[in-house]
């Protein structure tokens, strides 16, 4: 029996573009970009959700990962400060 290790999270083309250049990450293949996120989605403590959205910080920086609910997909890693934060929230609950 063979077992897969499947990514909990999906990159949406954007997304992954994104995550390359604002994490400085040109230098690494896919692969090991999708599990550098990885870790840094699953080291974050800082998650915020909405009904549709979830919004994950990385470390102490002002970069959140956007990630769709449904579908896992991280659709972008953005810059945010925290009213711009409050105002997405707010918008989308």
């Amino acid at each position: 029996m063979s077992y897969y290790y499947r990514n909990p999270y999906q990159f949406s083309y954007h997304g992954f573009a994104r995550i390359r250049t604002r994490l400085k990450l040109q230098d690494l293949t896919e692969i090991q970009v999708r599990e550098h996120c990885l870790k840094l989605i699953s080291e974050s403590h800082y998650i915020e959700e909405t009904r549709s959205y979830k919004y994950i910080r990385v470390n102490k920086t002002n970069l959140y990962f956007v990630i769709k609910k449904d579908t896992n997909l991280i659709l972008t890693i953005s810059p945010m400060s925290p009213t711009k934060l409050l105002t997405v929230i707010e918008e989308n609950l």
